[in-house]
């Protein structure tokens, strides 16, 4: 999508050795210093930040307020609202930090609402789901690549999830074992899933 509307872009991946070297950039081997010196030299003028640590925050805040980058904060999880009910100095630093933030990305409305709450302004908080809604109608496949129709002509049903493998308070964070049992049902009536 993005090189479809021309824009320059490179992700730099802190999290695993994957990438392909251009467009996407594997940093997790020293990825702290390496983050240390990005936010010193990095070149890009819009940074887009998707981490659920507090100290990348503030280092994003850093390249707002002191190299005047556009920065860009997605929320997925609720530490911000965890941090902002227990912990008086992370609250403090959350204020600082998404307040120095061009916009910041919620993935719930409770985020947005914690956002705000600590003086970020609604016109910089932006509500996007962390999963795409059901359409309201399914049938409906106006828009899609002729190779996915054929795809989904040919098996049935198709079953689509996204996500990772993590726990948080010993239960499945993402759901996956109900993936895996939900095959295990269909599997009598649909063999092929």
């Amino acid at each position: 999508l993005l090189e479809e509307r021309h824009v320059d872009y490179v992700v730099y991946n802190a999290t695993s050795s994957s990438g392909d070297g251009e467009r996407v950039v594997s940093v997790q081997r020293g990825r702290r210093t390496w983050l240390l010196r990005y936010v010193l030299t990095g070149k890009e003028r819009a940074v887009y930040v998707l981490s659920a640590r507090l100290s990348a925050w503030l280092l994003a805040a850093l390249m707002a307020r002191l190299r005047g980058k556009r920065v860009l904060l997605r929320l997925r999880n609720d530490a911000l609202t965890i941090w902002c009910a227990r912990f008086g100095w992370k609250r403090f630093c959350c204020r600082w930090a998404l307040n120095s933030m061009h916009a910041v990305i919620c993935v719930n409305e409770e985020l947005i609402a914690t956002a705000a709450d600590l003086g970020v302004p609604r016109a910089r908080l932006h509500h996007f789901p962390g999963f795409l809604p059901p359409v309201d109608d399914p049938a409906d496949r106006t828009g899609l690549p002729a190779d996915v129709t054929a795809f989904l002509d040919k098996h049935h049903p198709v079953i689509v999830a996204n996500g990772k493998v993590n726990w948080h308070g010993g239960q499945d964070l993402y759901g996956f074992d109900q993936l895996i049992e939900l095959a295990g049902r269909l599997h009598d009536s649909f063999p092929n899933v």
